[in-house]
């Protein structure tokens, strides 16, 4: 495990020390704002035909199938953000037996973040409410919170589009030059206002996309740096970078917040339990490459003298290889004290590689490291297939 946590570290410190200064930054962009969406499902499967296995008779092929779905999407105005989050995971698989067994796990939250000032990113007040369910428990999982907190998040990412359309033209020959910083702040704003294109146009034509596409394109021409201006193919490039790209989403900004409520549901627990939450986020680009991230959760029940809490933290470093393939990595550290027994610590430490083929599929490959109080590391390659939804 320890040597896990090294290789990694030194291959990201030689990506870092490999990045140039740049002459536009992701801060460059001024429309960053909260909103964003991310959903994707991942699929992997194994077959085995176990006719080398010998050790019982009647051996029977085995497989198992796992499919995780991710979702998040934040709305957002100048006083509020509404956030969406959903995973639900399940498997099913048949060993050399021919037994059968099937698993699942799902979990959906919401939560409102009102300011007080108009595109603050001060203080705010929140409610959020999230709930849970696994086979074989006994109840479902629900908890409700209420609280106060300050700072925002917001999202850069159409900056890291832009960055790459310039790229990839400039790899074309497309192009004389770099673009201007406000010319790049223009490109990514009309990157980010996709959605609006959507709801403008979709009831007057069916590919609202030429549109959007063509004011990108308007963009770079009247920027000067455009030899003559973009051919077919260059737009087809700028359509293929946005459409079929595969990115880190570029979040920047730090929020804290704390908050009391209710564990309404708990599995196996009847009654419900008195609650509190402390959250903590951070969320930096470390240049026009690297996107790091920390997010700290630390929630508590009361339960007389037989309080129980759970401490999480997950940090991310990923970075953006090019238009089409992005590496993750991420560590996450658990430690949990239920309301009746002892306390357990769990490091999960993963880094991950995808590539886009297009059409929103993308292939996959995880290597992951878990290690568990009184427990032996567990290791596991993991490779499939990826749908991005959104």
């Amino acid at each position: 495990m320890k040597k896990s946590y090294t290789l990694l570290t030194s291959s990201i410190l030689l990506g870092l020390a490999a990045t140039s200064a740049q002459a536009v930054s992701l801060y460059d962009y001024q429309e960053a704002k909260p909103s964003y969406t991310d959903a994707k499902v991942d699929a992997t499967f194994n077959y085995q035909t176990n006719k080398n296995n010998t050790a019982v008779q009647g051996q029977k092929d085995s497989y198992n199938l796992n499919l995780n779905f991710d979702y998040e999407r934040v709305f957002s105005t100048p006083i509020r953000d509404i956030e969406f989050a959903a995973a639900v995971s399940g498997n099913s698989n048949r060993n050399s037996a021919g037994v059968k067994s099937n698993d699942y796990a799902g979990a959906a939250g919401a939560g409102v973040f009102n300011y007080f000032k108009p595109n603050s990113k001060g203080a705010f007040v929140y409610g959020s409410a999230i709930v849970a369910d696994q086979k074989d428990k006994k109840n479902y999982f629900a908890e409700t919170y209420v609280g106060a907190g300050y700072g925002r998040v917001v999202d850069a990412t159409p900056m890291s589009q832009a960055i790459w359309i310039v790229k990839e033209l400039r790899k074309q020959d497309k192009l004389t030059g770099d673009l201007s910083v406000a010319d790049y702040q223009n490109l990514a704003s009309v990157i980010g206002k996709k959605e609006e294109y959507a709801a403008r146009l979709s009831r007057s034509t069916d590919n609202y996309r030429e549109a959007w596409v063509a004011d990108m394109a308007n963009v770079i021409n009247a920027s000067g740096k455009a030899k003559g201006a973009l051919d077919a193919a260059a737009v087809l490039r700028v359509y293929d970078v946005v459409e079929n790209g595969l990115f880190v989403t570029r979040r920047i900004g730090t929020r804290v917040r704390a908050g009391v409520g209710s564990i309404i549901k708990n599995y196996d627990q009847d009654k419900g339990k008195p609650s509190v939450q402390i959250v903590g986020e951070f969320h930096r680009p470390v240049s026009n490459d690297w996107q790091f991230s920390n997010v700290t959760t630390l929630s508590g029940t009361v339960d007389s003298s037989n309080n129980g809490y759970n401490l999480d933290n997950v940090m991310s470093f990923d970075r953006q290889i090019n238009a089409k393939s992005i590496w993750e990595n991420s560590w996450q550290a658990n430690r949990n004290k239920p309301n009746s027994g002892s306390a357990t610590t769990t490091n999960t430490l993963s880094s991950g590689y995808r590539y886009a083929l297009g059409n929103r599929v993308s292939l996959y490959s995880v290597l992951q490291s878990s290690k568990t109080t009184s427990a032996k590391t567990d290791t596991s390659l993991q490779a499939g297939i990826s749908y991005k939804l959104r």
